[in-house]
């Protein structure tokens, strides 16, 4: 997940600010400036800070792994004038949230929309598919293949991407939610094989 920062500096003079946030538990810090510059970190406290020349206008963004488990999970940022070191003035403090859905939830929502097409539709071959593409991936990932549960799932996201302009059954949202179920197994595969590139 990134979220972007914007720091203006509209005094004549240097201003050092620094930025406190704290994460959800069972997430990862990727850093600052779109997690090109730190270690990743488990800690959930995280401190960074900038200097700011006079005018000067900087935009900025986090990078941060949220938790696996569904649920909400929120990241608390705040935002501190720390040029003098006796004191530090508060400037923002905020707190984003994010909706996490695992796996085992997004996989029951799609298998959910397209049950009710069967159920109010016609026996739309594409709608078959589907179900046969889902039924693929449950038994790929009751076997731990990651790799054929991704596949799957792309073909799957194929399926409902072609579905969209011939058919009044909306599969615009249960392609979002495919898109979705794809990024979450391709982040799981990679995951179980430790970052490593797959063999060919």
């Amino acid at each position: 997940m990134k979220i972007p920062l914007n720091f203006i500096n509209e005094a004549n003079t240097e201003r050092r600010i620094q930025v406190d946030i704290k994460l959800p538990t069972g997430s990862t810090w990727l850093g600052y400036e779109g997690g090109v510059n730190v270690a990743s970190s488990t800690a959930l406290d995280q401190h960074y800070q900038v200097t700011l020349k006079p005018k000067q206008s900087l935009q900025d963004v986090l990078a941060i792994r949220l938790p696996v488990a569904s649920g909400t999970h929120s990241v608390q940022i705040t935002v501190n004038d720390v040029t003098n070191p006796t004191y530090s003035k508060r400037l923002e403090q905020f707190e984003a949230r994010f909706l996490v859905r695992d796996i085992n939830s997004r996989f029951a929502l799609i298998k959910q929309t397209i049950e009710s097409w069967q159920a109010k539709g016609p026996n739309n071959v594409k709608i078959k598919n589907a179900n046969a593409k889902l039924s693929l991936i449950q038994t790929y990932l009751n076997t731990g293949n990651n790799e054929m549960a991704v596949y799957e799932a792309g073909n799957l996201a194929r399926i409902l991407s072609d579905m969209q302009p011939e058919t009044n059954l909306e599969p615009v949202a249960s392609r979002y939610e495919a898109d979705e179920l794809l990024r979450a197994l391709q982040i799981k595969w990679y995951l179980a094989r430790n970052g490593q590139t797959p063999l060919p």
